[in-house]
């Protein structure tokens, strides 16, 4: 994809559109922006929102913010089963796709994730201990 096609998906704006409630509602900031991500940072979490500069993919990175660490929203939605994430295809490289998955990952994370939004410890020391191969044993061929 080439500069100008990336700039067309306005992934900023609509990231920062569908994600306006950590900052009216919750107390965020909004402290970086660039044509494949946005952070949000709280006194306690960082929230990366992000569209993947080779692969395409939507989604969230989150961590706290005196802590040396960063967790993936999706694999917090393996844990917790919430379908609406975890049953779909997160890449696409289409205008439209990408606001509807923003828009799916932005709910998800007001509700289910609201313990990350709020630097809930218990979460997060959790978080430290999942993998991606908890939910495809498989993959690591045994």
């Amino acid at each position: 994809m080439s500069m100008n096609a990336r700039q067309s998906l306005g992934f900023p704006r609509e990231a920062e559109s569908q994600f306006a409630f950590l900052v009216n509602e919750c107390g965020y900031a909004l402290t970086f922006r660039s044509d494949t991500g946005v952070r949000y940072e709280s006194t306690k979490v960082w929230i990366d929102v992000f569209h993947g500069a080779y692969d395409y993919e939507v989604g969230i990175n989150f961590g706290r913010r005196a802590k040396e660490e960063s967790f993936s929203f999706l694999l917090f939605c393996r844990l917790m089963k919430v379908q609406s994430v975890t049953s779909i295809e997160l890449i696409s490289d289409d205008k439209m796709r990408v606001k509807e998955l923003l828009s799916i990952l932005s709910k998800a994370l007001a509700k289910e994730g609201a313990k990350i939004v709020s630097g809930d410890d218990a979460t997060f020391e959790k978080m430290k201990s999942v993998r991606w191969w908890h939910f495809r044993p498989e993959a690591l061929g045994n």
